[in-house]
């Protein structure tokens, strides 16, 4: 048996409960708008009182949403929508409506986002990200406050390794993986414009004597590379990748040019006989346009070396 208090007591909390109600019901969902998501190339749909929702699934001409709640166990949210696949129609229809007030979102945020992720993945842009993130918060001030140079960096970082080549486990796998047409833009120099490495493995009487050879075209003029006169080879570069095990030596040639050295061609060697420098050579001789009858070569203390040179 109640008394007169209590159910004074409950009236009270019925009153303020449908104020709570009409304070939630804050007008109609009827139109929606394509936003930029955070991961690369997605999209939000948002009506127009500020509700977001994801893309769930398509059905014929339908496309159906779900509230972004959805995902997070503390704040979930039931509702649903659907809108047409035509993008031309912008109108949505709501199934289940949600409890609770849309939070204030800054528009300008997603453009500046998607702008510098483009960027940041363009094979064609070599600017350093502090540089591209720079620029870019010029054309969209009211958005740097809200997506700070750390944010758009650690984004860039996930986008780049998500769609970068993996990384080889030796570098005969990252000869392999540079001459593959799906990785021809990482081949080449940041010159402009770029030269392509050359790499290829050399076999000597049945067996693979060099792992990787590159050639860095630094000298792109073939009238500047003619004037070399003095050419420097060291063999005796010991330090080479643990894998594979069989490497020898890490052998430069460089070339002198206006008193300036410049690393031309880099070779992982796994002999280092005088047959193996010799073939070595004559794959150089063919890449590197040089004036061979006049130039000196300069080698280190090295018998094999020496006469492979001669």
């Amino acid at each position: 048996m109640t008394t007169m208090h209590e159910e004074e007591v409950v009236k009270e909390v019925e009153v303020l409960e449908e104020g709570e109600e009409e304070e939630q019901i804050v007008g109609v969902s009827e139109t929606y708008t394509l936003i930029y998501g955070v991961h690369n190339r997605s999209r939000i749909y948002m009506d127009n009182l500020g509700f977001k929702y994801y893309k769930r699934q398509v059905r014929g001409h339908r496309v159906y949403l779900v509230c972004e709640r959805q995902k997070k166990r503390n704040q979930y949210c039931p509702s649903t929508a659907t809108v047409s696949t035509n993008l031309n129609d912008n109108r949505i229809h709501l199934g289940y409506y949600q409890h609770y007030q849309p939070g204030v979102i800054d528009l300008n945020v997603p453009f500046l986002r998607e702008t510098i992720g483009e960027r940041g993945i363009d094979p064609a842009v070599t600017s350093f990200m502090r540089t591209l993130y720079s620029n870019e918060i010029i054309n969209h001030p009211e958005a740097a406050p809200n997506h700070t140079f750390i944010q758009a960096q650690e984004r860039v970082k996930k986008m780049r390794r998500r769609i970068f080549p993996g990384q080889p486990l030796d570098i005969g796998r990252l000869a392999v993986a540079l001459n593959e047409a799906l990785n021809a833009m990482y081949a080449s120099t940041v010159q402009n414009p770029p030269s392509r490495f050359f790499q290829q493995a050399l076999v000597v009487n049945g067996r693979s004597v060099v792992e990787s050879l590159r050639t860095w075209m630094q000298l792109t003029n073939r009238e500047e590379l003619a004037t070399v006169t003095l050419v420097g080879i060291d063999g005796m570069f010991k330090t080479v990748p643990r894998v594979p095990a069989d490497l020898k030596c890490f052998l430069i040639i460089q070339v002198v040019f206006k008193s300036v050295s410049f690393p031309m061609v880099y070779a992982l060697l796994r002999s280092m006989t005088e047959e193996v420098y010799a073939a070595l050579f004559d794959i150089v001789r063919n890449i590197l346009p040089l004036n061979y009858q006049c130039v000196c070569f300069i080698t280190n203390y090295e018998k094999a070396l020496m006469s492979a040179v001669q």
